[in-house]
């Protein structure tokens, strides 16, 4: 799908009132170094122009294609990925944000930073914006595992002094931590037990999301490993919380083919949610429309309104979705053996606040040439 057939479809997707909620995804496709463990589309700039240019001109102009979309549809979330947004100047990131149609009315802001590019500058940008949440890439503290993966070294006095600087400004903070990264073997374990204690125990976020290195196969031996060593941090720390560590063993297999990640959250906090963090399997997410800003390159971005994506081909849009429902079925399942709340897909079918909603979605997919099954599929 070009740029010029994805607008038109989401400008028309996104106006239809419906009962899901609207995520506004921009995409910065920069980092200082590009990390071997990377599995992301980002690329190192030739020049902080190169950064400039691309904020201030590529994405302000996709900015205003949508200019009546942002201006005229309710968004509940913003989330700023990427590559590494913190590259871009305070200055930049302040241009940004203020070109963005209704900002101000969007509850919860959330962007990721590294820790050697965030600063203070950075964070007044964000809190005089009303960010909710910034997530930081820490991966571990093995100093000659970052240097072999290319990986930034993060001082740990300096993620300190910013996690502090953030609570002070009312901004919750999540740690990004790798595990299997050395060597992608049974052996790291012993590094992935002192990164998680030391996070859990020096910085204190508001939650930790523990990535398995995508590079790494994976086996249910070291699922399993995963589960029980998450389930020891949480009773050794039982101010946070990880419903993965509610897994039965026999949900390992299920969890190593689902869920890449597993997210920590303290409990005074359990209430604060955002969509681009795991769920139990990890599964895709229903509920979210996503309109996605960013593209750069060879870069190609997943919006999606209720089932409707341009990462993939039309004719393969009903097989994505079938695969889609059978993982979300075997989530509630889980979530509903651990007692967890969950939504059941018949609610999430309830998409439309009335027929003419539905109407116009059948009528812009037919327009498009999507197939019918993908509609007949989604809304009967």
């Amino acid at each position: 799908m070009d740029r010029a057939d994805k607008h038109r479809i989401f400008s028309n997707l996104f106006t239809i009132r419906n009962r899901w909620k609207n995520v506004l995804y921009i995409h910065i496709p920069f980092c200082l170094q590009r990390c071997r463990f990377c599995v992301y589309f980002s690329k190192v700039p030739d020049s902080r122009g190169e950064v400039t240019h691309f904020v201030e001109r590529d994405l302000a102009r996709q900015i205003d294609d949508y200019a009546e979309v942002l201006s005229t549809v309710t968004f509940s979330e913003l989330y700023i990925g990427g590559g590494t947004p913190t590259v871009m100047s305070p200055a930049s990131l302040e241009r940004l944000l203020a070109q963005i149609p209704g900002l101000n009315s969007i509850a919860l802001k959330a962007i990721e930073a590294s820790p050697r590019s965030l600063r203070a500058e950075h964070i007044d940008v964000l809190a005089a914006h009303g960010f909710s949440y910034v997530s930081i890439g820490l991966q571990t503290f093995d100093i000659e595992t970052l240097r072999r993966e290319n990986r930034e070294l993060a001082e740990p006095d300096r993620v300190a002094a910013m996690l502090q600087r953030l609570k002070a400004a009312g901004i919750l903070t999540n740690i990004d931590l790798i595990f299997f990264l050395a060597t992608g073997t049974m052996a790291d374990l012993g590094q992935a037990e002192i990164d998680l204690r030391r996070v859990m125990e020096e910085l204190a976020p508001a939650s930790i999301t523990v990535h398995s290195n995508y590079h790494a196969s994976k086996s249910k031996e070291k699922q399993l490993a995963m589960i029980r060593l998450v389930r020891a941090a949480t009773e050794r720390s039982p101010e946070y919380m990880c419903t993965n560590s509610l897994l039965d063993e026999a949900d390992a297999d299920a969890d190593a083919r689902d869920g890449a990640e597993y997210r920590l959250m303290r409990r005074d906090l359990r209430n604060f949610t955002f969509h681009l963090l795991g769920k139990v399997p990890q599964a895709m997410r229903f509920g979210y429309n996503v309109l996605g800003l960013g593209e750069y390159e060879l870069f190609k971005l997943r919006s999606n309104y209720f089932g409707v994506s341009d990462f993939y081909p039309r004719h393969a849009q009903a097989g994505v979705l079938m695969a889609a429902r059978t993982a979300e079925l075997q989530l509630s399942n889980v979530r509903m053996r651990l007692n967890l709340s969950h939504s059941r897909l018949e609610d999430l079918d309830n998409f439309f606040e009335d027929r003419t909603g539905r109407i116009a979605y059948e009528r812009a997919l037919q327009a498009e040439g999507f197939p019918e099954p993908v509609f007949q599929d989604l809304a009967h």
